[in-house]
């Protein structure tokens, strides 16, 4: 079931794609091709992995259209008159462009899809401060912390690069602690002092702390680092999502 309404979801999110990739009546089109990039990647690859029954459908389909999502958002006069507003504030999004390339690569067997993406993610590392913060909007924000590492972490699984798999490791090791600091004995977690906690997403509701990203990111990190403290704490997080629903 869930299956099923995941590639509904998807089918009817690529009827909204214009003719050149991109998705324009987003209200904000590189960041949103980022994410659709990843998502359909991810999607792809999966079906790959688990030979669904509509494999063929959604190679001829879906693959096809996620290229051209890459190649538009590759393009310099797309995305660089607008990085300093789209790209640079926000570490987790260099990290969301460096996945959603990789995985095109993989889909499209694209060496330079493969070169830009490790660019992106490299790019995206630079940003860490001393302390292990992330940045967001020049300051610190537990969710996007933990949403850029999930998608760091997803890196790391799909590169052939052992350099970047090493500074994502590192990374990961300096950057976790500090979400640790802010978790309590019931796993609930304190924002505080979360720079972006008072917005409110697309949907119009108040921003919360993303959960399930944090999960994500730590039982990801668990397997980067044979860390199982990780694990402990992802299965700590995820108890207290599930006990406040």
């Amino acid at each position: 079931k869930l299956i099923r309404q995941g590639m509904l979801i998807e089918s009817w999110g690529l009827k909204q794609q214009a003719a050149d990739g991109s998705f324009p009546k987003t209200g904000d089109a590189v960041h949103s091709t980022s994410l659709f990039l990843e998502a359909t990647g991810r999607a792809i690859l999966l079906a790959r992995a688990y030979q669904h029954p509509q494999l063929q459908q959604i190679e001829q389909h879906w693959s096809p259209r996620m290229i051209k999502m890459a190649e538009w958002i590759n393009q310099p006069e797309v995305s660089e008159p607008k990085r300093d507003v789209n790209l640079e504030p926000f570490t987790h999004r260099y990290f969301l462009r460096g996945l959603g390339l990789l995985l095109a690569s993989r889909v499209a067997r694209n060496e330079q899809f493969d070169q830009q993406a490790i660019e992106f993610v490299r790019q995206g590392l630079q940003q860490q401060q001393a302390d292990g913060t992330l940045p967001e909007r020049n300051g610190f924000d537990l969710s996007y912390q933990s949403l850029g590492m999930n998608y760091a972490g997803r890196f790391y699984f799909w590169t052939n690069d052992k350099e970047v798999q090493t500074q994502i490791a590192n990374m990961l090791s300096q950057s976790l602690p500090i979400i640790d600091d802010h978790i309590d004995d019931a796993g609930i977690v304190r924002l505080d002092d979360s720079s972006r906690s008072n917005e409110t997403s697309r949907s119009g509701k108040a921003k919360r702390f993303d959960y399930f990203n944090a999960v994500q990111a730590y039982l990801l990190a668990e397997r980067i680092t044979s860390q199982k403290r990780y694990r402990e704490i992802a299965e700590l997080l995820a108890s207290a999502y599930q006990a406040n629903q």
